[in-house]
């Protein structure tokens, strides 16, 4: 039984990492969520008290009101990208709004079109397929949402809302951008310390208290 589960653990892995090759999604995990009705979970009136605290906070609440009997509810949360409590919490929200507010669907940044990793679910039963989404989950490989979907069996679907062509070139400028890096901090450093060299010649002494103080 232990060298069965030992190979079903490598097979998800396998099929986790192509998947995610498949898919070419970063991991910018900040998610909007879609779902009908009014939420018994967040009341109009915004308070940590409808959210636990030790997982998350409701900061405001704004409704528009398409017709006097329906209203699209958003849920957008936002998140600490690539660090684990951050989003092992997001994890916990969703499955909190998928218990309580029937949401369903799951925009998230990062990709563009269906990204759902539902199809994993047929690989492993699902305490391998958790065992396996906690660990990319901790090396920061996967997001909340997708560690939910991986490990649990709730009907829901992820789409990326990034526009391929608009996101691929600004990936383009950020990676241009870190290349010179190093040349930037380099001549910060330059000059950070001629404007030191020169305090010593302009600034009176009783003015060196205050600038450190700040």
């Amino acid at each position: 039984m232990k060298a069965s589960r030992s190979h079903w653990f490598r097979v998800i892995a396998i099929a986790l990492v192509l998947t995610m090759i498949c898919h070419d999604v970063t991991w910018a995990n900040q998610a909007a969520l879609s779902s009908g009705g009014i939420p018994s979970a967040f009341p109009k009136a915004a308070g940590t008290a409808y959210l636990p605290q030790e997982i998350g906070r409701v900061d405001e609440i704004a409704t528009h009101q398409k017709s006097k009997t329906s209203a699209v509810l958003v849920y957008h949360i936002q998140d600490a990208h690539s660090i684990y409590e951050a989003q092992s919490n997001l994890a916990k929200i969703l499955e909190r709004l998928i218990q309580q507010e029937g949401v369903s669907l799951v925009l998230v940044e990062g990709g563009s079109g269906k990204v759902s990793l539902s199809p994993l679910r047929k690989t492993a039963w699902k305490s391998v397929r958790r065992q396996v989404a906690e660990e990319f989950l901790r090396k920061g490989k996967i997001s909340g949402e997708e560690y939910l979907q991986v490990a649990s069996d709730y009907p829901f679907e992820l789409i990326g809302i990034e526009d391929e062509a608009l996101y691929q070139a600004n990936l383009k400028v950020y990676l241009r951008a870190l290349r010179r890096k190093p040349e930037v901090l380099r001549r910060l450093s330059q000059i950070e310390s001629r404007i030191r060299g020169l305090q010593s010649e302009l600034y009176p002494s009783w003015c060196y208290p205050l600038y450190w103080a700040t």
